[in-house]
């Protein structure tokens, strides 16, 4: 069984890895919302995709790994949590303390990159709704016709477009 507590210290310590690499690039991307800085942005939207796919793997590797051994300690595979299969291992207090520190790291890890990416997403709709704004007002078209309904230019109108070309 210690076997099986190396093998599951391993996984969630890779996973706890990969979650700090995602809390770091998450500072980046707020960063690049920021500075407004696209290609920073897009850089990091391809980050975080990657890490996702590599997250996603050591799910089902923990999760074999739970259901293999879910029998041998009297857990029901379908509804124990990770936290129950620690405390039910016959291994040594110091390997279950090992383990519970961390998943409680993994865990703490996992709510803080949920809140950046909450945060990230509510700055970036604001960023948005400023940049409308500044663009409703430079151009200054909501209720003005600009064009007439053959799609020429109105004579009567005001010089007030963002791009202005003839085709």
């Amino acid at each position: 069984m210690e076997e099986c507590a190396d093998k599951m210290g391993k996984l969630l310590e890779e996973k706890l890895s990969l979650y700090k690499e995602l809390q770091d690039i998450l500072e980046k991307e707020k960063h690049s919302i920021v500075d407004m800085d696209i290609d920073c942005l897009w850089e990091t939207i391809a980050q975080k995709k990657l890490i996702v796919s590599k997250l996603e793997p050591l799910t089902e590797k923990m999760l074999e790994l739970l259901e293999k051994r879910a029998g041998e300690l009297s857990i029901d595979h379908a509804s124990f949590k990770l936290s129950d299969f620690i405390k039910k291992m016959p291994v040594p207090l110091k390997i279950k303390s090992r383990l519970s520190k961390i998943k409680l790291a993994l865990e703490t890890s996992k709510k803080s990159v949920s809140a950046l990416a909450v945060g990230n997403k509510m700055y970036l709709n604001e960023s948005l709704i400023v940049i409308d704004d500044i663009f409703s007002m430079v151009v200054d078209i909501v209720n003005k016709k600009q064009y007439n309904n053959s799609g020429n230019i109105l004579e009567s109108r005001e010089k007030n477009r963002l791009i202005d070309a003839e085709v």
